[in-house]
């Protein structure tokens, strides 16, 4: 494999979001998948709020699209 090198300077306010693919591989009762562009959405929705508020309206629109089903993986 060949890997490419990136540099992206941070700037204060700037955000990395590490994650699995477990949030965005979810699938609900209909076996509709959550998807990355929801994901990406709902990070770029919260981009001003508190590292806390963002994490708790991403958990809470995943179990919202779950229905009360289990989260499969991660």
């Amino acid at each position: 494999s060949k890997y490419k090198t990136n540099i992206h300077p941070f700037h204060t306010g700037d955000r990395v979001f590490a994650f699995t693919d477990g949030i965005f591989e979810e699938y609900n009762l209909n076996e509709e998948e959550f998807g990355e562009t929801k994901l990406y959405g709902l990070l770029q929705e919260t981009l001003d709020d508190s590292l806390d508020k963002s994490l708790k309206k991403i958990i809470n629109s995943l179990d919202g699209f779950l229905v009360g089903s289990s989260r499969q993986d991660d």
